[in-house]
């Protein structure tokens, strides 16, 4: 595998853990305001 390929690579893999971060924050202050609001 070249450099080029490693590169995109980890780049998508970064982009994909942003997206499931995200995901799951939603997911936790969606039950969080199910729960009656942050505490």
């Amino acid at each position: 595998m070249n450099t080029y390929t490693k590169r995109l690579l980890s780049a998508l893999g970064r982009k994909a853990l942003v997206e499931k971060d995200n995901v799951l924050w939603s997911v936790i202050m969606g039950m969080a305001k199910a729960n009656g609001g942050v505490r």
